[in-house]
């Protein structure tokens, strides 16, 4: 996340436009945001040309690493006892 906002303020975007654009790369509507405020933004900067993405903004999003994240711990019959052990050393004695 981090990476995402520091390319965001390297490249003077903010984190809306940001959003939109890859929205735009992926096909997606955007939510939440005034599409017409930061497509204007992005035309004027050139990040958008008729409505579709510049080459420097197809860049910047090929850049960027975009990751799923995976279930914080996989619990499976051979560690359940491990993991039920840890979970109640953490809970506090009465």
């Amino acid at each position: 996340m981090i990476d995402l906002l520091k390319s965001a303020l390297e490249n003077n975007l903010y984190p809306n436009q940001l959003y939109y654009l890859f929205c735009i790369k992926e096909g997606k509507i955007p939510e939440i945001i005034n599409v017409h405020i930061e497509g204007r933004a992005l035309v004027a900067d050139e990040w958008l040309i008729n409505g579709k993405l510049s080459a420097k903004a197809v860049k910047l999003l090929t850049g960027l690493h975009t990751s799923k994240s995976k279930p914080a711990v996989t619990i499976s019959p051979e560690n359940v006892a491990t993991y039920l052990e840890r979970f109640t050393k953490m809970q506090p004695t009465m």
